[in-house]
């Protein structure tokens, strides 16, 4: 699933999943009724490429969950297109402070909602691609020894996680271990995890095996030929 949708009415949700499921590039699309179910999807290992979210929500509305996103580690990055009426332009721009990434208009207009979220996922796959030729570049190596790179730091990951303590801590040096092995192969938001880890504001065991899926995630890009995520 690389696109979720946020929105507390359902006729809408399963309009705007019809309208993206022709979008190309989309394998598939997850669907939350509020922001905190969207949080608890994000939590529970979704991990998707654009989120498309509604602005008034119950629980959790639009701006509440791009805030909580923008002040975690791993989903800091994660673009943002807010479902609005005309009347919620306001909002929107108040949204753009944030670091929203654009809006799409209801009632939806197909080729439009289209081609905003087609755009994000190209420019997605470009910064991608670019930082991970720059990140080959600088450790010299090929997409074979990157991938042997990446397999040693999740035999790592494994071995530290298997040793945790009873309430699933690890020691501060295997976790600075791992986190700067995580920062030299441009695996940033595994690396902040692990900064947040060693600080003390984290658990270790769910930031170790976020690790390791997106370890995972990077060597089946390689497995593909597809450009190595940074």
């Amino acid at each position: 699933m690389n696109i979720l949708i946020v929105d507390d009415d359902e006729l809408a949700r399963l309009s705007l999943s019809n309208i993206l499921g022709a979008v190309e590039g989309v394998t598939g699309v997850a669907e939350a009724e509020d922001g905190e179910q969207a949080w608890e999807l994000l939590a529970g290992g979704l991990r998707p490429l654009v989120c498309c979210c509604d602005v008034r929500m119950p629980r959790l509305d639009g701006l509440g969950l791009l805030r909580r996103a923008r002040g975690h580690a791993l989903w800091r990055d994660l673009p943002f297109l807010l479902v609005s009426s005309a009347s919620d332009r306001a909002t929107v721009q108040d949204a753009i402070a944030i670091g929203v990434a654009g809006y799409i208009l209801k009632p939806y207009m197909a080729v439009q909602t289209r081609a905003t979220v087609a755009r994000l996922l190209r420019e997605q796959q470009a910064a991608r691609a670019e930082a991970a030729l720059a990140t080959r570049r600088r450790l010299g190596v090929d997409r074979a020894g990157m991938a042997q790179l990446l397999g040693r730091l999740r035999e790592d990951a494994v071995g530290v996680a298997a040793q945790l303590d009873a309430e699933g801590n690890a020691p501060a040096a295997d976790l600075e271990r791992l986190q700067r092995a995580s920062e030299v192969l441009g695996l940033w938001r595994a690396a902040a995890l692990l900064g947040q880890a060693r600080a003390g504001g984290a658990s270790a065991a769910p930031v170790l095996g976020e690790l390791a899926c997106l370890v995972d995630d990077r060597l089946a890009e390689l497995a593909h030929g597809a450009p190595l995520a940074a």
